[in-house]
Parts: structure tokens; C-alpha cells; sequence
């Protein structure tokens, strides 16, 4: 603190009047000497006098106080420090570092966190924390981190920046990273993935690499390390397959979490084979027909059985313009080249034997799709129910036909379904249709007409199967009492039952924080949910809402890759992982940060992990000192606050009015004696 004196005036008038009164005396004075008038003295002390009077001098007494300077502490709180065991260790080393800061007088301290690491996260709470004080009273500021601040901007700060390392400059790290993601593949091709084992501290050559795919067992293989190895996955079906990826732990890593990765492959079809048999000809074959070809990534195959072998047409051979249906090429040799096949109003002939439509079971029961398009003859025991097809039909009893006008319907299960929830917004829009074969649904019914199911859904082994019951859809095509949406209904079914992802409601997904993970699981099936990794194992039948919907969170686990599979679906999370974890070395790292800062010089002090290192020596410099010690040094910006605390006239006003009486007698005896002219 230091006192210091100034004059300052505080004239009894108002400024302006103070000072032309003064410059009125100046003139006057000026006028008397000009006529050269014999007081000149006493009445230029006079004039004097009043002036000082009109502007009334003072003395201010200031005191100054030294400004505080002020340490901005940053605790990283990211991922990385939590998957390396960290956190402990920065508990420890702020309550450290806040004792040696306390020892520094005028030192103020704000603190603040960041709970990802990168660069525009750390600019942020540096501003934040900055933001409410005078820029040229920040001292520094200090980081207690791993390091591993990524994708850090420049940082033109003009103060130093010190990082704290929470870790030690010898640690060891195995991890994996991802060179060349699998593209999208077609059915049946191999696609390909590149990724290298990087190893730090090891000295390995060769490690075992364990590669799991959905729900297959894993597969386990030795690889070189630290460079690129190339793996190659079977695409078995449509949509994607996940991947995990792990490389077996090693004894004295600073962190197994990064010793996983998972992605997945995505299976493709470029040309989708479709199968349209229909029977009688009628109004809606058309429609079919060209919702089917309008696709180009469709090759469409339509045979219409016009005919058995054995109906006699009384014409002869050059003179009929059909052809025999090919039904040995088709259902014995051919049949596993379609995606999708179509009966269209089936009646049961001949030219179709049992056998046939049994190779059809079969072929659905290995994953194909299958499409039934009713006709009246369900009604009359000449339909698929009377075949071995009714195995996969998703209805079974005694149909029967009715002829009325009726408006489809989406059910409530049909809300929640991506063929049909789109839809919903319309309804009140749609014309009716006219017919429905009422029957009894085993699958999920996603829409309805007049209270029977319509529109059925469902599985059959490792295929899909959907019926419409009703062989008047065609009206919506035609525009009959505003239509409907025909070709949205019946692309989203058949993209369903081929498996396309966007239309998939099956799901089953994983996310993870450090506490647990939570499975998500979106189905029409019933099945066993099972979850394992580590020393878990778990099974149990998911409580489903009302949108098959179902959701869990298992908690007191332990870091480390976790599978859930659900039937045919499965998913993979790495607990502990995530962005800032998988493919990064996890070891502390000083360089990440320092190579970014500029203006003034920076340090990084690595104190172990467990923070039971030396600490830096901390104090208080000049700014542009030209040399530093190896301690941590901060910037003592010496700001000063003046404050005015005494204000007293320079001449007390008792002497004033006297110095003030005895120059007017001066005058008068002065002027008395000479007198003036």
C-alpha cells in the first residue's frame, strides 16, 4: 500500500463563472497597470487572493492498493483420465497444488473443469472461467490433466499455460485403431477391413487378436504388431452385422479399455430377385405387376397359371400362345437365385405339387421372403391353406369371404411398425376397399378392416413372411374415393420382408457411460435377451411397453467389451470406451498441449498417476523476465487501485481572509499616498 498527495481545485462557483470572474480581474489589473496606476503590487496581490479564494485549492491524499492477481486451476474430468484410472490421482494433485497456491499472498484462484478433451472444450472453460475479471490481473493457468487434450486451436493467450500430468513419461500402451473401414458389401461377397496393433513400451512382434462377429463364436488369430493387417468378414445378409475387435491385455498397460474396437459390415444387394406367380387375371395384377418393375433394382420373373397340364383347350400346339409353367427350374433349381416371391389370388392346380411348395417352406425357413396376396379360393379350401405353405402363413382357421365397402385401418401394433406408422397422418383420407377374407391371424396384425385383420406380419425360422387378405388393394392404386397410399404400403412391406435397414423393427442396440451400460431393444418377436462380457452372463425375457419397446440399465460392472444378442440380433459396447478412448494412446502425454501454445513459455510437470510426485515449485515473476527455473512460474502483474481517502485546502480560510484583509489595507494606504491617475 502506498499514500500519495496531489493538488486538485474545487472552486466555490460554478467553473464558467469562476472563470470569468478572473479573467475580469485580469483585465482590470491590465487596464490599472496600462494606466500606470501607483498600487500595482498591493492590487495585483489582491486580485491574487480572490482568485485563489473562486477556485478553492486543495490537497488529496491517495492511498494505493496492489491489485490481486489471479491463477485460473483447470481439472480435467474426460474420459481418458477416468478409463486410466486418473481420477483419484487429480483429486489428489488439486488438493496438493491448492496448498502450495495458498502460500502465495495476493494470489486468487478460480476454478473450473472440462469433462472432454479437446481444445475448443478447454478454450471454453479457460473463458469462462476469465471472463468476469480484468484480463491484466491473470497470473497463469494451470491444468491438472493426462495431457491428452486432442485438436487443440492455437491459443493466443499472453499468460502462461502449466499442465500438471497426472501419469508418468515411461508408461506402456497396447491399443488398436481402424486404417480402412469396411465399406458396404454385397450379399455374398467378402468385405474388408484394415487396422494395426500399435504398441508402445512392449517391444512385441506378435499378440493374439480375437475377432468377434455378431452372434458367431470368436475367432481368435496371432498378428503383427505395428502394422497394418488386413481382415476380411463373409456379408451373409442384408443391413449391418457388428463387429468387435479386441486384442488380448498385457501386464503393466496403463489401460485395457483401448485394447477394443467395434464397427460393423453392411450387406448390400445391387439386383433384387423377385418371384411373381399369380393365378386368375384380374383388375389388381396390373398394379402389382408395375409397382414391382417400376424399381430398377428389381428383376422381376412373373409367371400368371393360366392353366393346368392336363386341361384340355381343344386347339392345337401352334395354334396356344403359352408356354408351360417351368415349375421344375423354378422350385427345385432355381429357387434359392430369389430375394422375395409373390403369390398373387393362388388357387391349388396340378402344375404346382406339394413338393414344390415344400421347397418353398424350406426356402423361407433358411431366411427368404415370402409375400401372399389373398384370393376368395382361401375361402373355398383351394388357396395355400390347403398346402404345405400353411406352415409359414401368418393366419390359420376357417377363412371366409365378405363383400363389403370398409375402411383400412393401422392397428395399434401398426403404429409402432415402420411399414405402416408412416402412414398414420392419412387415414381419414383413404377410400375404402371392398372385400376382406376374415381369418385368424398367428402373426402381428398391422392393419384392419372393420375390426379382421388385414394386413399380417410375421417370422418363420431365419425368413419373413407377410399376407394381405384381401385381393381389392388395387383400388387405392386406381384412385377409387381418393385412393390410398398403395405403392407406400407395399414397398415399405416387401422392403421389410427383405430385410432393408431403414425398414428393420427389430433393434437392439448398447450405450455405456463409466456407471453402466444400457441395452435398448425394439422387436415384434419373443425371445430370450442375453448379456455377457467379462464375468457376466445374463438371461431374461424383455418386459416389452406397449410399442414392443424395452429398455435396462445393468450397473456394477466392470470396464471391458460387452455382447447382447436377441435372436438373431446382436450388439456390441465397450464400457470405459467411447471417442476419446478406443484407437488413442492412452499413455500422458505433454506434448499435445504444449506444441500449441504461444507467447509465453510453458511447462508440464509429470507428477505419476497416484500424484505422489514431486511437485513443482511454484511463484510469482515479473512479466518479461527473461529467463525462468525449472519450477512453475506465474505471471505478478502488479495492477494497482488508487482510492482518494483526505481532501484539506492548502491554505486555511481564516488565513485567507486575513492575507485577504491586509492586501485591500495595503492597497488603500498604497493607493492613498500615490494616489492614482
Amino acid at each position: 500500500m502506498n499514500n500519495l498527495h496531489q493538488i486538485a481545485f474545487d472552486p466555490i462557483l460554478k467553473l464558467p463563472y469562476v472563470i470569468g470572474i478572473i479573467i475580469i480581474l485580469v483585465f482590470g489589473l491590465g487596464f490599472y497597470i496600462f494606466k500606470n496606476g501607483k498600487a500595482k503590487i498591493a492590487r495585483g496581490m489582491l486580485f491574487a487572493l480572490l482568485a485563489i479564494i473562486l477556485l478553492n485549492p486543495q490537497i488529496i491524499k491517495n492511498q494505493s492498493f496492489s491489485l490481486p492477481n489471479y491463477v485460473i486451476v483447470v481439472t480435467d474430468n474426460s474420459p481418458s483420465m477416468r478409463a486410466t484410472n486418473r481420477i483419484d490421482g487429480a483429486d489428489i494433485a488439486h488438493k496438493r497444488l491448492m496448498d502450495e497456491l495458498g502460500k502465495i499472498s495476493n494470489l486468487k484462484i478460480i476454478e473450473t473443469a472440462i469433462n472432454k478433451s479437446d481444445g475448443a472444450n478447454l478454450i471454453r472453460a479457460i473463458e469462462q472461467a476469465k471472463s468476469n475479471i480484468n484480463p491484466k490481473q491473470i497470473a497463469g493457468a494451470i491444468i491438472i490433466t493426462d495431457g491428452l487434450i486432442k485438436n487443440a486451436v492455437r491459443m493466443n493467450y499472453d499468460f502462461p499455460l502449466h499442465q500438471l500430468l497426472v501419469g508418468a513419461n515411461d508408461e506402456k500402451d497396447i491399443y488398436l485403431k481402424i486404417t480402412q473401414n469396411p465399406v458396404a458389401t454385397e450379399v455374398g461377397q467378402m468385405a474388408h477391413l484394415k487396422l494395426k496393433i500399435i504398441e508402445n513400451g512392449f517391444g512385441l512382434q506378435h499378440t493374439e487378436l480375437i475377432v468377434n462377429i455378431g452372434n458367431q463364436p470368436p475367432q481368435k488369430l496371432m498378428a503383427a504388431v505395428n502394422k497394418e493387417i488386413d481382415l476380411n468378414f463373409p456379408v451373409l445378409k442384408r443391413g449391418k452385422t457388428p463387429i468387435a475387435i479386441s486384442v488380448t491385455p498385457i501386464n503393466g498397460e496403463i489401460s485395457n479399455n483401448n485394447n477394443y474396437i467395434t464397427t460393423d459390415i453392411e450387406g448390400v444387394r445391387e439386383r433384387l430377385r423377385v418371384l411373381l406367380v399369380s393365378g386368375d387375371p384380374y383388375e389388381g395384377l396390373r398394379a402389382w405387376r408395375n409397382l414391382l418393375k417400376s424399381d430398377p433394382n428389381v428383376d422381376l420373373v412373373h409367371f400368371t397359371i393360366m392353366r393346368s397340364f392336363d386341361k384340355d383347350l381343344n386347339a392345337s400346339d401352334d395354334e396356344l400362345s403359352l408356354i408351360p409353367f417351368p415349375t421344375y427350374e423354378l422350385f427345385n433349381e432355381r429357387l434359392a437365385d430369389f430375394d422375395l416371391i409373390v403369390f398373387d389370388k393362388f388357387t391349388r392346380i396340378e402344375a404346382l405339387p406339394d413338393e414344390y411348395l415344400q421347397n418353398i417352406v424350406d426356402w423361407v425357413d433358411n431366411g427368404g421372403a415370402f409375400l401372399m396376396l389373398a384370393g376368395s379360393s382361401e375361402a373355398e379350401n383351394e388357396g395355400l391353406l390347403s398346402t404345405p405353405l400353411s406352415q409359414v402363413l401368418p393366419f390359420t382357421g376357417k377363412t371366409k369371404v365378405v363383400d363389403k365397402e370398409y375402411s383400412p385401418q393401422i392397428t395399434q401394433q401398426g403404429l409402432a411398425n415402420p411399414i405402416t406408422a408412416p402412414l398414420k397422418d392419412d387415414q381419414s383420407k383413404w377410400g375404402n376397399w371392398t372385400r376382406i377374407i376374415e381369418a385368424t391371424p398367428k402373426g402381428n396384425v398391422l392393419m384392419s378392416g372393420d375390426g379382421a385383420p388385414l394386413l399380417i406380419t410375421s417370422y418363420f425360422g431365419k425368413g419373413r413372411v407377410a399376407a394381405l387378405l384381401s385381393d381389392k388393394s388395387w383400388l387405392w392404386q386406381r384412385g377409387f374415393e381418393g385412393g390410398g397410399p398403395f405403392r407406400e404400403l407395399f414397398r415399405n412391406t416387401t422392403g421389410w420382408l427383405l430385410g432393408e435397414p431403414a425398414l428393420e423393427n427389430n433393434l437392439l442396440s448398447m450405450q455405456s457411460d463409466f456407471s453402466q451400460i444400457t441395452i435398448n431393444l425394439q422387436s415384434d418377436k419373443d425371445d430370450v435377451l442375453n448379456f455377457d462380457g467379462g464375468t457376466q452372463k445374463q438371461s431374461f425375457k424383455p418386459d416389452f411397453d406397449e410399442n414392443r419397446s424395452f429398455t435396462m440399465g445393468i450397473s456394477n460392472i466392470a470396464d471391458g467389451l460387452y455382447h447382447a444378442s436377441y435372436g438373431d440380433l446382436s450388439a456390441f459396447n465397450i464400457k470405459g470406451g467411447g471417442d476419446e478412448i478406443t484407437e488413442n494412446d492412452l499413455r500422458a502425454n505433454r506434448d499435445y498441449l504444449n506444441n500449441k501454445i504461444l507467447k509465453t513459455a510453458s511447462s508440464a510437470f509429470f507428477i505419476g498417476r497416484a500424484a505422489n510426485g514431486t511437485m513443482p515449485k511454484i511463484s510469482l515473476k515479473p512479466r518479461n523476465t527473461p529467463t525462468f527455473d525449472n519450477g512453475l512460474y506465474l505471471i505478478d502483474n502488479k495492477i494497482l487501485s488508487t482510492n482518494a481517502i483526505e481532501k484539506r485546502p492548502i491554505i486555511n480560510p481564516a488565513i485567507i481572509a486575513f492575507l485577504l484583509a491586509m492586501a485591500a489595507l495595503f492597497m488603500w494606504w498604497r493607493e492613498g499616498k500615490n494616489p492614482p491617475l
